[in-house]
């Protein structure tokens, strides 16, 4: 890479093809301007195709600038003629001087002013706006309008008070298992959701919260009830409907029957629970 022959080329006026396969050979040519680079390597360098480097090095052998050896077997060997690049660099015309700043009088004479013309001429100075009260006067208050902005704040919901057939102490324990598992306020509508199945279970609602503070339950259903103590929830509801199937089941297992599978059909588990009471009674 010679520095100097490519200082020299980089002013030459060539098309975007033709300079860039130029800069191409001085950035690989030594100070007497030889350079062998192959046309993939220059198409690689310039990002042209090997047909456009093929055209470009032609182009620039045709102005003088470039002289290609063309040798079998090997690469090209180009020679940048530096005498012809300088040639053509100080051929080209001289950048004009800038006469928009030329004085039109003699340098010693005294600057004049511009003629006065519509377009640039000098208005009348501005004047202040007129006072609409005294200038030793109060400033005239500017009232701070913002705008109304209704927030609309999310009403939480009160919590109830403990039930009084509820102790205290299981209702404050039930309540942690409630925070523990980010459930909300326990409210009128929690309790008397709990009464309702619990009296479903054949429960108080303290039974019923028992179960849940039991079972790290943050509420309470009759089926939940039913599936971890069948036997207890089948007992209590046996009381109030004997032929339910709570009541069926529960004699079933007092009398040592088990408690119904769904690989038995109902009907012939409620049989055979009938039978056994039958047999208990007439003994």
């Amino acid at each position: 890479m010679s520095n100097a022959v490519t200082t020299l080329c980089t002013p030459m006026r060539l098309t975007p093809a033709q300079k860039a396969v130029l800069m191409c050979l001085a950035d690989y040519a030594d100070d007497a301007g030889l350079a062998w680079p192959s046309v993939p390597k220059i198409g690689a360098w310039t990002c042209l195709q090997r047909t456009a480097v093929i055209e470009a090095l032609k182009a620039l052998e045709g102005t003088g600038l470039v002289t290609v050896d063309r040798r079998s077997g090997v690469n090209n060997r180009c020679r940048i003629n530096v005498d012809k690049v300088v040639e053509k660099v100080e051929a080209y015309p001289q950048k004009q001087a800038n006469h928009s700043a030329r004085r039109t009088r003699p340098g010693n004479g005294p600057v004049r002013e511009t003629d006065a013309h519509p377009s640039g001429r000098r208005t009348t100075p501005v004047r202040e706006t007129d006072q609409t009260r005294p200038g030793n006067g109060p400033k005239p208050s500017i009232p701070n309008i913002e705008p109304s902005v209704t927030h609309q704040r999310s009403r939480k919901r009160a919590a109830a008070p403990c039930p009084a057939d509820v102790p205290q102490s299981l209702m404050d324990e039930w309540l942690a298992v409630r925070k523990a598992k980010r459930a909300g306020p326990v409210t009128d509508t929690v309790l008397n959701a709990i009464r309702r199945e619990a009296a479903k279970a054949g429960l108080g609602i303290a039974d019923a919260i028992t179960a849940c503070v039991e079972f790290s339950w943050q509420g309470f259903e009759a089926e939940w009830y039913a599936q971890r103590r069948p036997q207890a929830a089948a007992t209590s509801v046996a009381a109030g409907d004997p032929d339910s199937r709570a009541s069926i089941e529960a004699e079933g297992l007092r009398l040592g029957l088990g408690a119904w599978t769904q690989t038995e059909q109902w009907a012939a588990y409620r049989a055979r629970v009938r039978a056994a009471q039958s047999t208990a009674l007439r003994s």
